[in-house]
C-alpha cells in the first residue's frame, strides 16, 4: 500500500541486461518500508518553511565489507556498470548534493558505477531541495 510500479521496461543485448522501473510513493513511510528499510531511514523528507528536503541514503558503506583484491576485481569485471536514479518532485528543484537537473526543472538524476559504489568508505546520500 501507497507506492505503485508506474512503469517498467527491459532490454538487453548480447552481454548485458537493462532494467528500467518507476516507482511512485504517497508517503516517505510508504517508500520506507518498500525500500525494505527496517532499522534507519533509507529516505528522510523534512519540510521547513515552504521548502522541503529529501535525503536518500543510496548505497550503505560498502568498502570494509570486501577485501582490496576482491574490490579490485570486482571494480574491474563490473568496470562499465552503473547505477542511474532519477526523482521527480512536486516542484522546480532548487539544490542537489550531486547530480543534475534532468529533463524538466523537477526531475534530478545521479548516476554512480559500481566501482564507485563498491570503493565509497561512507554511505552514498543524496539530497533533493525544492
Amino acid at each position: 500500500p501507497g507506492i505503485t510500479l508506474s512503469d517498467y521496461s527491459q532490454s538487453e543485448n548480447e552481454e548485458d541486461v537493462f532494467i528500467d522501473a518507476e516507482i511512485s510513493f504517497n508517503s516517505i513511510e510508504a517508500l520506507n518500508e518498500f525500500l525494505m528499510s527496517d532499522e534507519n531511514d533509507v529516505a528522510v523528507l523534512q519540510n521547513d518553511g515552504g521548502k522541503s528536503t529529501l535525503t536518500y541514503t543510496l548505497f550503505p558503506v560498502t568498502g570494509n565489507d570486501f577485501s582490496e583484491e576482491n574490490v579490485a576485481f570486482l571494480s574491474a569485471v563490473f568496470a562499465d556498470y552503473a547505477v542511474s536514479i532519477d526523482v521527480t518532485v512536486p516542484s522546480d528543484i532548487e539544490s542537489l548534493s550531486t547530480g543534475i537537473t534532468a529533463t524538466t526543472s523537477r526531475t534530478a538524476s545521479v548516476t554512480y558505477t559500481l566501482p564507485e559504489i563498491l570503493k565509497s568508505d561512507r554511505e552514498i546520500s543524496w539530497t533533493i531541495t525544492w
